[in-house]
């Protein structure tokens, strides 16, 4: 009589099994980066973080001369609605990196940007970041923005691309996007 043959399928699924319930276990663990660092799902996550933080950018806009429809369109941007990794982490809104060459304990983290890893600004909330970015913008490369109506995002966009602020060659574009589908201009006047 011939031995029966177990089936193949039953070992490739329980090999399946065993390497999900890995995967779960590690992730719980080390928190992927892929999982929390998402893009926004919704439209409706975009209008939350903009009804959360839209008063934080106008008292920006006041105090620093910054549109409040850019400021808002980047942090929108550069922490994908509040959801990225370094947003969640360290209240970083707006990719800010660090570059003192000793610093002191909780001041900054490594994280992944682009190809490679950068040091980043850990803020204690997210209001201080958009500080931050506001005292950020008054670096000599940006100076000229200042020069236009604070009703210019467009100018405002453009200039900060050109100036250097993200290596996305289309980055004044997506924030033009940004500021028209929500309508963000309406927070300049």
């Amino acid at each position: 009589m011939k031995k029966k043959r177990k089936p193949k399928i039953k070992i490739k699924y329980g090999w399946l099994v065993l390497g999900v319930c890995f995967l779960a276990l590690i992730q719980k663990e080390w928190k992927f980066e892929w999982i929390h660092n998402r893009a926004p799902t919704s439209d409706t996550e975009m209008r939350a973080y903009i009804d959360e933080y839209a008063q934080i950018a106008i008292k920006e806009r006041e105090q620093h001369g910054i549109p409040a429809s850019i400021t808002l369109a980047q942090g929108l941007l550069e922490s994908q609605a509040g959801r990225s990794a370094l947003a969640i982490k360290t209240n970083n809104h707006f990719g800010i990196k660090c570059f003192l060459t000793t610093c002191p304990k909780g001041h900054c983290t490594n994280h992944p940007d682009d190809t490679h890893k950068d040091f980043f600004v850990i803020y204690k909330n997210p209001g201080e970041s958009y500080r931050a970015h506001s005292k950020f913008l008054k670096k000599d490369r940006y100076l000229p923005l200042y020069q236009l109506a604070i009703s210019d995002y467009k100018g405002w966009a453009f200039g900060l691309s050109k100036a250097g602020y993200a290596t996305d060659t289309q980055y004044g574009q997506k924030l033009i996007r940004i500021i028209e589908k929500y309508q963000l201009y309406s927070l300049d006047r």
